[in-house]
C-alpha cells in the first residue's frame, strides 16, 4: 500500500477511535450532570443519596466546619491529613491498606443516587433498569481527575494510604494561600468553581 494511503488509514482509524471514545463517555464532553456527586477535597462525598443535594458552598461549607477540630475557622495541614486518614479508613472497605477502583465505587454507590422526584437523565427509549452516566464533579477536579485515585500515580490500579496521604499533602498546598498556612472558610468558594465545559475552534 502507499505511504500516503496508509496515512490517510491511520489518521481515519484513530479518528474512530477517539469518537468511539467519546460516544461511550470517555471524554469529558459535557460539563457535569445537576446530580453529579461532589466531593471534598479528600473524596469524601458531600452530596447525593442520604445527604441530599445542598448547593456546592453549602456542601462543602460542612465539610470544612467538620474538618476543623478545634473549631478555630482555619483548617490546619495536620487537621487537613487527619481528615485524610479518616477518609481513607472509611473508603478502604476491606481494611487491607490499599483502595481499589472497585472499593471505590461500592463505597459511592448510595450517594449515586437522584434525588426523588428528580426528572429522568436517561433518554426515553432507554432500556429497562439503565443506570444513567453520573459525571463525578469534584470541587477541585475536572472529570478526569478524581480525588482519590489521582493518588495512584505509580498507575498501580490502588491507592496506599501513604500515596494517598502524599496526594492530601499536596492537594492541602495548592489551596492554601502560602505554604503551609492553614486554609481559610474563603477556600469553599475556590473549590466551588465549575470546570469550564470544552471549547472548540470554528
Amino acid at each position: 500500500m502507499p505511504k500516503s494511503r496508509l496515512t490517510r488509514a491511520a489518521i481515519s482509524g484513530c479518528a474512530l477511535v477517539l469518537l468511539v471514545s467519546a460516544c461511550a463517555g470517555d471524554m469529558p464532553l459535557r460539563p457535569p450532570t445537576p446530580y453529579a456527586v461532589r466531593f471534598s477535597p479528600n473524596g469524601e462525598p458531600m452530596t447525593g443519596g442520604p445527604r441530599g443535594y445542598p448547593p456546592c458552598d453549602q456542601a462543602l461549607a460542612r465539610w470544612f466546619s467538620e474538618a476543623d477540630r478545634d473549631r478555630n475557622g482555619a483548617i490546619s495541614r495536620e487537621e487537613f491529613l487527619a481528615d485524610a486518614r479518616r477518609q481513607f479508613k472509611v473508603m478502604d472497605l476491606d481494611g487491607n491498606g490499599d483502595i481499589t477502583p472497585a472499593e471505590l465505587a461500592e463505597y459511592r454507590t448510595p450517594f449515586a443516587t437522584p434525588p426523588k422526584g428528580a426528572p429522568s437523565l436517561l433518554p426515553a427509549d432507554a432500556p429497562a433498569g439503565a443506570i444513567p452516566r453520573r459525571p463525578l464533579a469534584g470541587p477541585i477536579s475536572d472529570t478526569l481527575n478524581d480525588p482519590v485515585m489521582i493518588a495512584d500515580t505509580e498507575l498501580r490500579f490502588r491507592v496506599s494510604l501513604p500515596a494517598f496521604l502524599a496526594s492530601a499533602d499536596r492537594q492541602f498546598l495548592k489551596l492554601g494561600a502560602s505554604q503551609g498556612a492553614p486554609l481559610g472558610p474563603d477556600v469553599v468558594a475556590t473549590l466551588c468553581v465549575e470546570p469550564e465545559p470544552p471549547s472548540y475552534a470554528q
